[in-house]
């Protein structure tokens, strides 16, 4: 359900594995009919020991006995080896949780068709959420002010008096165009961005994921050389 910590390895929700377990009813079958079929060809050759070579079985029969019982042998591993890739295939069919985390968001429901695939939205988000992170959107026209040792402080919007120190994770070294806009006159579709990655503790703030801040980093003023990190 929404919401609820699951332990790392938990399932957190199962595919319908209907087609693959009525495939495994038959490989099953199979395992006995092969170890049935290389007890019969172990005692063949077992009772071909027994006999004189050359005057009550040939060296070639005795010879093909016991290559028929490693053909038998074989035989019997790759129905195993049927089965085992069906239980994978069963077990695939459960999505389990990678990490210790929580249930973010469900867009599934029971009964409804999973597509395979990229989905947009997923099925469900599912994450680690004791320590938040806060990707920051530099103007790469400031970028060169931004420094990894900096103080930084995010804000809650709406509530300027709930603040938090943040610490550096790193920096993402490629500049991309920004992906959202504010509307504002003033700004420029064409405006690209240095992307820093800053992160905080769960409970230094009443802050859900996927929510906006606004995050004040200390820099040094316009015309003060500088290097970036």
């Amino acid at each position: 359900t929404w919401g609820e910590q699951v332990a790392a390895g938990a399932p957190l929700f199962k595919i319908d594995d209907r087609n693959v377990k009525a495939k495994l009813l038959p490989a099953v079958a199979k395992v006995t009919e092969a170890e049935a079929d290389l007890a019969k060809t172990e005692n063949l050759l077992k009772t071909a020991r027994r006999l004189a070579v050359g005057s009550s079985i040939s060296a070639v029969d005795l010879a093909n006995r016991q290559f028929d019982v490693e053909i038998k042998k074989a035989a019997l591993e790759a129905a195993n080896a049927q089965v085992k890739q069906l239980q994978i295939e069963i077990e695939r069919h459960t999505v389990r949780a990678p990490v210790a985390g929580r249930v973010l968001q469900i867009n599934t429901r029971l009964g409804e068709f999973a597509p395979s695939g990229v989905v947009n939205p997923p099925l469900m988000l599912f994450g680690d959420d004791n320590r938040l992170y806060l990707r920051v959107n530099i103007d790469e026209e400031d970028a060169w002010r931004v420094h990894a040792d900096a103080p930084a402080v995010a804000f809650l919007r709406g509530n300027p008096g709930l603040k938090t120190q943040l610490k550096f994770v790193r920096f993402e070294p490629f500049v991309i165009p920004k992906a959202s806009l504010t509307g504002s006159g003033s700004e420029r579709t064409d405006t690209r961005v240095l992307q820093v990655i800053y992160s905080f503790q769960r409970n230094a703030l009443p802050v859900y994921v996927g929510q906006q801040m606004d995050a004040y980093i200390k820099a040094p003023p316009v015309g003060i050389a500088g290097t970036g990190n």
